[in-house]
């Protein structure tokens, strides 16, 4: 639910701000008029499908890669410090981005500048996702928000109210990453982020994270 109250005051945001324009649902309503469907049943059908049943099938795909950075990359780097190894893996994780971004996704337009904000934004959510590594003690759930993540974001940019630049709206632009920095700075502030004897480098079972 937070994922879902996060995506929704960025879009809020970009409302507010005037840094978009409504979603273009004409290719929707045709479907769902097709399908009998009115506006707004189309509407609850579409939420539906896409911020609640969409994560669960979206783990299909986000649990390899959450083994690999949460699972294994996270607790290796666990020496480092849990903040400074969270920070490496976010890096790393936005660099390995950096293709998509060249080829045009997720910040058209900007291949150099969106490659810099994909570092920054991975980075962040790393926090997000790895503070639930800690909390959770498992890899499961931490695939279940990297699937919400990309679900919401999708649903409210495509649906409700698309950005007219990606790189300088709220979402994963500019302005995004300061609201999601001030959502890390609070998040740092519980003592879950302390060191622990047990922190020893070494891949995590889906179940289990060490204390």
């Amino acid at each position: 639910m937070g994922i879902i109250l996060f995506a929704g005051l960025q879009t809020l945001l970009n409302w507010l701000f005037k840094l978009g324009h409504p979603a273009d649902l004409s290719a929707y309503l045709s479907m769902g008029a097709a399908a009998g469907m009115s506006a707004p049943v189309l509407m609850v059908v579409l939420t539906v499908q896409t911020v609640i049943l969409g994560p669960f099938l979206g783990l299909l795909i986000t649990f390899g890669e959450e083994y690999g950075w949460r699972g294994y990359l996270q607790p290796a780097l666990a020496g480092l410090g849990r903040a400074r190894g969270v920070a490496l893996v976010g890096i790393i994780w936005g660099i390995w981005h950096w293709p998509v971004i060249w080829m045009g996704y997720n910040y058209p337009g900007h291949p150099t500048l969106g490659s810099l904000l994909m570092v920054l934004f991975s980075t962040g959510l790393a926090f997000l996702l790895g503070y639930a590594v800690l909390k959770a003690k498992g890899v499961w759930i931490v695939a279940y928000l990297h699937a919400a993540v990309n679900q919401s974001f999708s649903y409210f940019m495509a649906v409700i109210y698309t950005p007219d630049d990606p790189a300088f709206s709220f979402g994963i632009g500019l302005p995004g990453l300061v609201v999601l920095a001030l959502l890390i700075l609070l998040i740092l502030r519980d003592p879950v982020w302390k060191q622990c004897e047990g922190d020893t480098p070494g891949p995590v079972e889906p179940g289990t994270q060490a204390a």
